[in-house]
């Protein structure tokens, strides 16, 4: 009898807490995180995400010389799971600047231990400067490429 009255008093004082601690992973809905190829792409990056429902974040983003912003469809309803992303980059930056703009959709994944991130996606290029195209041998690069990134993300 002692035992089920101090397995029952343990439950009724752990439960609270319990509750608590996922209130408290649930009170983190904003993210901020840093990178290579983050923030539209760019060389050193920086994006910020916000979440406006529990599984659904918008997130902008800006770096060196690039810009982007973004739709994530999270697989848990916290900023620290990893999610779907469909987003718009511009490499350059305005006008002749622009290296090429791109739509694509990626997965981003994010350490459930630490802060680690990464992004692997497929994207459609656009306005493609003259000098990518140099680069594809003078012709637009292919209407589908690869993109990444990898860095560290922080929740806030």
């Amino acid at each position: 009898m002692k035992k089920i009255i101090n397995t029952l008093t343990t439950l009724f004082l752990l439960l609270p807490l319990m509750a608590y601690a996922e209130e408290e992973i649930r009170a983190s809905d904003m993210a901020i995180s840093v990178g290579v190829l983050n923030g539209g792409g760019a060389l050193i990056g920086v994006d910020m995400e916000k979440l406006v429902t529990d599984r659904i974040g918008l997130s902008v983003g800006a770096g060196l010389v690039a810009f982007g912003a973004g739709l994530n469809i999270h697989f848990s309803p916290t900023v620290s799971s990893s999610s779907i992303r469909i987003g718009f980059n511009n490499q350059g930056t305005t006008g002749e600047n622009v290296m090429m703009r791109s739509v694509g959709v990626s997965y981003l994944g994010r350490s459930s231990t630490g802060k680690f991130e990464w992004q692997l996606g497929l994207a459609h290029p656009f306005n493609v400067n003259q000098k990518v195209k140099d680069a594809f041998g003078g012709e637009d690069p292919p209407p589908v490429i690869l993109t990444y990134s990898i860095g560290a993300y922080f929740a806030l």
